[in-house]
């Protein structure tokens, strides 16, 4: 089965769970609980400025990032991705590049522009997002297209 990226609008439980998984193992979530965790999800996707974005393979979500900035009415401000995770389990295996790939695709067929910031403790993002044709600019954060 292919690897799907979708916009979670209306999570299930099952996605719930998944997702919760996912960001425990997000390294700025470490303190964070599971309660705590699904508060933070249930204020991203009440986030009027973001979506929620999530990759899934054999109906279970094994990644996801959030991307803010759509409703500034304009394609000039770059979209920024942020809590960008995949669970440590299926690291290596494609979920990250695709994930990043399709918010790329989106980006490019709406004209916005991307930025990701990348924290010292993420360094295996660097990889793929080079390989998709992000760019280095300051402050760590990656950006397409390139300059």
């Amino acid at each position: 089965m292919p690897i799907i990226v979708e916009q979670v609008t209306e999570p299930n439980e099952q996605d719930f769970i998944d997702l919760i998984k996912v960001y425990s193992d997000y390294p700025n979530f470490s303190s964070k609980d599971e309660t705590g965790i699904k508060q933070w999800l249930a204020e991203q996707l009440s986030a009027p400025n973001q979506r929620l974005y999530a990759a899934r393979f054999n109906d279970r979500l094994l990644g996801a990032a959030c991307l803010q900035g759509l409703d500034t009415g304009t394609t000039e401000a770059p979209l920024i991705i942020h809590s960008f995770c995949v669970r440590n389990v299926t690291r290596r295996r494609g979920v990250g590049s695709k994930l990043l790939l399709d918010l790329k695709t989106f980006a490019d067929t709406e004209s916005f522009c991307l930025t990701i910031q990348v924290p010292d403790m993420h360094n295996s993002l660097i990889g793929p997002l080079e390989q998709l044709g992000f760019e280095l600019g300051n402050n760590r954060h990656y950006n397409w297209p390139a300059s």
